[in-house]
C-alpha cells in the first residue's frame, strides 16, 4: 500500500469539499509466523493488511470512514462518506484535531529485529525440540511458535502536523502439556526473541510451570498470605485497566473517578505507564490522535497521580491528553489505553 501515492489525492479531495479542520491516519502492518506441533511445522501464514481513516470536523462533530482500497476515486469517495457520517454523530464529546507539540521523544534507533520463514521455522522447530526433552511427563500436543512482523503508521492533518513511526518485532512462545498421575496440565512462556539466553530459558520455564499445577486443590475459604506471581499480577492489572481510563470515569464508570490526588493504593503500589519501555516492540512518540507520549506515574505510592485521557475526555475535565489516545487500527475509533 503506498500511502505517499494517494495521501494528496485526499488532501485535494477535502480542500474541494471546503472541510476546515480534518485528519488522515495510516496503518500497514505485515507478519509472517511459524507453528509446530508433534514434532514438524504444523502452520505456517504470511499476511499483509493495512488502510487508511480520514477524520473531519462538521458543525462541531467528527465524521470519519475507512478504507482499504487505494485509488484516487475512492478518496474521493471516503471524504463524501465522511462528511455523511458526521451528520449521524449524537455524541457531545468535543471534536479536537490536535495541532502538534514543539516536541517528542525520539524512538531510539536499533537494529532491525525482522526474521526470515526459513529462521522462524528453524527456530519454532528446534524451541520444540528442547521443550519435549525437558520432562518425561510432556506429551505430543505441546507446542511451540515464532512470529516476526512489522508495522507503520502516519499522522498528518489539516494543522500542519506530520507524524510517522515504524517498528519491527520478533516474538516466539512455549505450550508445554503434561500429563501424570492422569492429570493433564499446561504451562506457558513467552519472550520478544526467538534466539538468545531469555527465549533458551523458554522450555523450563514453561515445563515447570505445568508441573506445578498437577495435584492442585481447592482449599477452604478463609484469610491467606499469598504471593501473586508477576504474570499473575500481570493478569489482574490488565482486566481492571479500565478503571484508570479519563473516559470511564467521565461516564461515571470508574471508581477512580475524582480520586487524582488521594490515596487509592497501599503504599507499596506504584505504577508506571511507559510507551518508551525499553523492552517493548511497539515504542511510539505519539498516539492515535497526534499527542506526544510520554512516561507518567498513574499511581505513586498509593496515591493516585492521574487518570489517563485523549483529548475529548481530557477537555471534559479541563485537563491535558496524556497521550493515551490510541487505535488499535487504521479504522478503529480512538480509545484510551495503556501502554
Amino acid at each position: 500500500m503506498n500511502f505517499d501515492a494517494v495521501k494528496n489525492s485526499l488532501i485535494d479531495a477535502a480542500n474541494r469539499a471546503g472541510i476546515e479542520e480534518y485528519e488522515i491516519f495510516f496503518m500497514e502492518g505485515s507478519a509472517i509466523s511459524a507453528e509446530t506441533l508433534k514434532g514438524e511445522i504444523s502452520s505456517f501464514t504470511s499476511e499483509t493488511s493495512g488502510g487508511i481513516c480520514f477524520r473531519c470536523i462538521v458543525d462541531g462533530h467528527f465524521g470519519s470512514a475507512a478504507t482499504e482500497l487505494f485509488t484516487d476515486e475512492e478518496m474521493c469517495e471516503l471524504v463524501e462518506r465522511a462528511l455523511e457520517n458526521a451528520k449521524n454523530i449524537e455524541s457531545n464529546d468535543k471534536a479536537i484535531i490536535y495541532k502538534g507539540a514543539a516536541e517528542y521523544a525520539k524512538v531510539k534507533d536499533r537494529e532491525s529485529r525482522l526474521a526470515g520463514a526459513a529462521e522462524l521455522k528453524r527456530a519454532s522447530l528446534d524451541l520444540l525440540d528442547k521443550t519435549m526433552k525437558e520432562s518425561e511427563y510432556m506429551v505430543d500436543s505441546t507446542q511451540t511458535y515464532a512470529v516476526s512482523g512489522k508495522t507503520r503508521t502516519e499522522l498528518i492533518n489539516s494543522h500542519g502536523l506530520a507524524l510517522s513511526n515504524e517498528v519491527d518485532y520478533v516474538c516466539s512462545g512455549v505450550q508445554a502439556v503434561v500429563e501424570k498421575d492422569g492429570e493433564s496440565q499446561y504451562g506457558l512462556s513467552s519472550e520478544a526473541a526467538f534466539c538468545g539466553a531469555k527465549v533458551d530459558k523458554m522450555p523450563k520455564k514453561a515445563t515447570d510451570e505445568a508441573l506445578d499445577k498437577i495435584g492442585a486443590k481447592e482449599i477452604p475459604s478463609g484469610k491467606y498470605d499469598i504471593i501473586i506471581d508477576g504474570k499473575q499480577m500481570r493478569t489482574l492489572l490488565s482486566a481492571f485497566s479500565p478503571v484508570f481510563s479519563g473516559r470511564q470515569a467521565n461516564l461515571g464508570l470508574s471508581l477512580l473517578k475524582d480520586k487524582e490526588g488521594e490515596r487509592v493504593a497501599a503504599e507499596c503500589v506504584s505504577i508506571i505507564d511507559d510507551p518508551m519501555y525499553p523492552d517493548s516492540p511497539m515504542q511510539t512518540a505519539f498516539d492515535g490522535e497526534g499527542v506526544p507520549t510520554y512516561t507518567k506515574s498513574v499511581i505513586e505510592k498509593g496515591v493516585l497521580k492521574t487518570l489517563l485521557y485523549d483529548l475529548a475526555s481530557a477537555d471534559k475535565v479541563g485537563k491535558e491528553s496524556t497521550g493515551n489516545g490510541q487505535r488499535g487500527s487504521y479504522a478503529s475509533p480512538v480509545g484510551v489505553q495503556p501502554y
